[in-house]
């Protein structure tokens, strides 16, 4: 049997988007919300798919201990720091960790957020890689 488990975290950060012509060219913060969604097979032995621990784990490891209060700016120099752009760049270094992270969905305060999938992102790349590859994207 499959099952889906999504798990919600936070992080505050602060960035601005550099060629945007409004207000976000200017220094400001978020307290982004966070959904991780995994996918996969049930084990019969724990009746799980994967610990949420494990989830928490993998989330602090790749996102929390990077960028919760940073200036995400500084954290990833080679991308706009676009919700777009970190939705992609987050599942990339979850799925890093772990395939089971097939979504991802961040919220950038109340009712917008952008989403990435595993479609998106591949089966997963260094850090390195996925940096270079979002930096494409921005021009």
């Amino acid at each position: 049997m499959r099952s889906q488990l999504l798990a919600e975290f936070h992080i505050d950060a602060a960035h601005l988007i550099d060629n945007h012509p409004g207000k976000c060219k200017r220094l400001h913060g978020h307290t982004y919300k966070i959904e991780v969604l995994v996918d996969g097979e049930v084990d019969p032995k724990t009746g799980m798919v994967l610990d949420f621990g494990f989830i928490k784990e993998d989330f602090r490891t790749a996102i929390d201990l990077v960028a919760d209060h940073q200036f995400l700016n500084e954290v990833y120099p080679d991308m706009l720091t676009t919700a777009e752009n970190l939705a992609v760049r987050w599942l990339t270094d979850l799925r890093v960790l772990n395939q089971a992270y097939v979504g991802i969905r961040v919220w950038e305060g109340r009712g917008n957020s952008a989403t990435a999938t595993a479609d998106e992102v591949g089966a997963g790349v260094p850090r390195a890689a996925a940096m270079s590859d979002l930096s494409r994207m921005d021009k």
